[in-house]
């Protein structure tokens, strides 16, 4: 489930999607709706790549599949970073909140040195888990 995004508040998404090879999971502009139902406008644009297939109670194969994309695409990522516009690339990790006092979760420094190289961000969101014994959202 992991996402890459990139994003800027002035962002050029045209310009942007001309340097992509790969295919964007979503477009969106700023100004536009934020969703159908609500009149909150976006304040950036940009785009979302889907990264990782794996569900939010499974983190690390999440980062394995993370450190992969970059391995393959790291050259192209690195060379948004310098496009007009672009002032975030950021790997969106979705992970289920651990019923604890206080959940934390690891990443690998390889990981770390991955996206340092491309200049990129971490991002943790957490989901709350399943509360009736259900599967965690896949």
């Amino acid at each position: 489930m992991c996402t890459l995004r990139i994003c800027g508040d002035e962002l050029d998404v045209e310009a942007l999607l001309g340097h992509l090879t790969l295919e964007p999971a979503a477009v969106y502009r700023r100004g536009e709706a934020l969703f159908k139902s609500t009149s909150r406008r976006r304040a950036t644009s940009g785009v979302n790549i889907g990264v990782s297939d794996a569900g939010f109670a499974n983190l690390d194969e999440q980062i394995a599949d993370v450190c992969a994309f970059i391995e393959e695409h790291g050259s192209e990522l690195a060379a948004l970073r310098s496009l007009p516009g672009v002032e975030h690339i950021d790997f969106d990790f979705p992970v289920e909140e651990k019923d604890v006092t206080m959940p934390s979760y690891r990443f690998p420094a390889k990981l770390i040195e991955l996206l340092a190289s491309i200049g990129a961000e971490l991002e943790v969101s957490l989901f709350p888990a399943a509360k009736d014994g259900s599967p965690t959202p896949q």
